[in-house]
């Protein structure tokens, strides 16, 4: 640990050489501070008021494979042990959080993370230490318990050892040179959590969830609220908000009423540029995050015709995805090419198969299939408006080269319910997140087909029924960045010669809020992908 301490030794070291410099500008905020006073007062009442596109709460477990609608309240109240330096932007720096400190070892096989000493779980629940980190990371690693085994950087733990109450050791199978950016992504499930309350309450997460973040759980009304109320021994600070009320609102134009009445302070928004303008002519401001959703239009492989490549080709060659980009809005979203958007961290469009909009071509195909007068299939739907309005456009589309699309809308949760048990035959997903390797191992990996143990997003049952990617996907692990970057460009062109899926766009996450809600920092992208991150300082100023 020789250069662990040496290490907090120079942050001291310059903590005081800039000391000086610290009191001057403190000073000069002071003065700053008093002639802004009254444009910053803040409201007499601390509650943010949300409006949550879903019907109800879905999965709570952050080591499952969780919805959009649940990952704010969960980033509010678990934490990692790193984090983004600006909430929500992904190409911001590493900085500390549960943990002050850490050190790897040569090989980069093994990291020790020393705890931050003081932190309080919620409800009076104790100090976290090292039996809560190792508790967590077991937890997440073990495919009994998770959905997220198959994820990078789980699939190369091999060990979490203590060292003492507040130093732990990750130990590596194979070296993973981003996963100080993993662990700090609370999608992928490195959230702390807490041993005592699980083992007090029982493994099933969903309802009174503790976690060491600035809010706490509240109060559940299931369709109607989630309430969370600060943290008031939260580590970083009391927060400023007292609460924070989540209410399920399904339907878009309740949403919108409700926030044009100033019923609610913020609200996820519908990614609509005409429904953006309306926002922003009333006086909200929208906030259009990214890294955005990659949307992809996936073949259920084991259902019959589907299995057979030419009828997966001929609904390819069906789809134009500009008529979706036109449908939805320029605004906020663009054509997909590639099973990870280029942008995204191993992202590539290059010499991929794009199966370009060719309608002669698909009716070609479609009969040398065995269909020479068409053929119907039929799917489940969700109706939000993410997922509505793009199936009804394909289906408008594969009705022009006979092939008749039948829709059953059923709600939300069901629609992604019925997704995993694997009962839909053409699947739309809006996959939230920046990094390409998590999105193959997820997606594509065939440990990860959804009805098996350790399923995570292959809704495609690519690698049991149709190719595979595990070879390559194996080749990657403990590479360099460079050599992953080549191999992962691999990938994605074997997804797309065995027509896997069909990458449809990529879309911001439209976010609404009122010019009072003041989020104590610059929004410029989400990890939750639905809406914004909430931190301690984030406020209502008086209005």
């Amino acid at each position: 640990m020789e250069n662990l301490k040496q290490s907090k030794e120079v942050r001291e070291m310059t903590k005081c050489k800039v000391l000086v410099l610290s009191v001057l500008v403190l000073l000069f905020a002071i003065g700053i501070s008093t002639i802004l006073a009254a444009e910053e007062e803040l409201a007499k009442e601390q509650v943010l008021r949300v409006g949550v596109s879903a019907a109800d709460i879905g999965p709570m477990d952050p080591h499952q494979p969780n919805l959009a609608q649940d990952t704010p309240i969960q980033d509010a109240i678990w934490e990692q042990l790193v984090a983004f330096s600006i909430p929500g932007d992904i190409t911001s720096d590493i900085e500390s959080a549960l943990a002050e400190d850490w050190e790897t070892s040569e090989d980069e096989l093994v990291w020790t993370f020393l705890l931050r000493k003081g932190v309080q779980f919620h409800k009076g629940y104790g100090e976290m230490t090292s039996d809560d980190v190792k508790f967590s990371f077991d937890r997440v690693t073990n495919p009994e318990r998770s959905g997220k085994v198959t994820n990078p950087p789980w699939t190369f733990v091999d060990r979490v050892e203590i060292v003492d109450r507040y130093t732990v050791k990750l130990i590596l199978k194979d070296p993973v040179p981003d996963l100080l950016m993993y662990l700090a992504y609370m999608q992928n499930g490195a959230q702390i959590l807490c041993k005592k309350a699980i083992e007090e309450k029982g493994e099933r997460i969903q309802t009174d969830l503790i976690g060491t973040g600035p809010f706490m759980w509240e109060k559940y009304r299931p369709n109607e609220y989630i309430s969370l109320v600060r943290h008031p021994d939260y580590w970083r600070g009391e927060p400023i908000l007292e609460r924070i009320t989540y209410y399920y609102m399904e339907s878009e134009e309740s949403r919108t009423i409700a926030f044009l009445n100033k019923e609610l302070d913020s609200m996820t928004g519908v990614p609509d540029q005409a429904w953006i303008g309306h926002i922003e002519q009333a006086g909200g401001i929208v906030d259009a995050l990214g890294p955005g959703f990659g949307g992809e239009f996936i073949f259920n492989l084991s259902k019959p015709p589907l299995d057979n490549w030419l009828v997966r080709a001929a609904i390819a060659y069906a789809i134009d995805r500009e008529e979706i980009v036109e449908a939805i809005g320029k605004g906020v979203t663009t054509a997909q090419y590639s099973p990870v958007p280029e942008g995204w961290l191993y992202g590539t469009y290059e010499d991929i198969p794009r199966y370009e909009y060719d309608p002669e071509k698909a009716k070609a195909l479609r009969e040398a299939a065995g269909y020479p007068n068409g053929f119907e299939l039929e799917t489940f739907c969700s109706p939000r408006v993410y997922y509505k309005t793009r199936f009804e456009v394909i289906q408008a589309q594969l009705k022009r080269v006979g092939i008749d699309l039948k829709l059953n809308v059923v709600d939300h949760t069901t629609f992604h319910a019925n997704q995993r048990k694997g009962l839909s035959s053409l699947i739309l997903f809006g996959n939230g997140g920046f990094n390409g390797e998590m999105h193959l191992w997820q997606f594509w990996y065939s440990a990860s087909i959804v009805t098996k143990p350790t399923g995570s997003l292959n809704f495609s049952h690519y690698g049991d029924v149709v190719g595979s990617i595990d070879d390559i996907l194996e080749q990657a692990k403990g590479q360099s960045p460079e050599v992953k970057k080549v191999l992962y460009a691999k990938a994605q062109r074997k997804i797309l010669i065995d027509l896997a899926g069909y990458p449809l766009d990529n879309q911001l996450v439209p976010v609404a809020r009122q010019p009072y809600f003041d989020l104590g920092y610059e929004p410029r992208g989400t990890t939750t992908g639905a809406w914004y991150n909430i931190t301690w300082q984030s406020r209502i100023l008086k209005y």
